[in-house]
């Protein structure tokens, strides 16, 4: 798990643990815009590596997709265990996840579960929400 200066937290990752998922959108792009994707994931920097997946879409059918994953990974926690405080994402990047769920209409249930991670209480940087901002 790594700690973002500009996020003022830790970011996420998927964490493999037998039997669980994570909910997401698909997104289709060039392959000529995936060195761009690369290093706006960090795998220049050796922060997230590309992870080739196999996805189950809502109708049913299986597709491969690219996803970022962590170097460092982080012990699982129970699902009932609150992440520690080293391990919390900034109020920002929270927001950030919460909204990017909404947009995307993934189910509410998954949504109400991402609101109930706890955060660091830390804002993201000013350069940070500066850039949000002019989204």
């Amino acid at each position: 798990m790594k700690y973002s200066d500009h996020w003022r937290g830790t970011s996420a990752t998927i964490v493999p643990v037998e039997g669980s998922y994570v909910w997401g959108a698909i997104w289709r792009i060039h392959n000529k815009d995936m060195p761009a994707l690369d290093r706006q994931e960090g795998v220049d920097t050796n922060w997230y590596f590309p992870k080739t997946v196999e996805i189950i879409t809502l109708e049913g059918s299986k597709v491969q997709c690219r996803t970022y994953q962590q170097t460092i990974n982080p012990p699982v926690c129970k699902e009932d265990e609150e992440l520690p405080l080293e391990r919390r994402p900034s109020t920002t990047y929270l927001d950030c996840i919460i909204n990017g769920a909404i947009e995307c209409k993934l189910p509410e249930d998954y949504i109400e579960k991402l609101k109930k991670i706890l955060h660091n209480g830390n804002e993201a940087s000013p350069k940070m929400i500066e850039q949000l901002n002019s989204l």
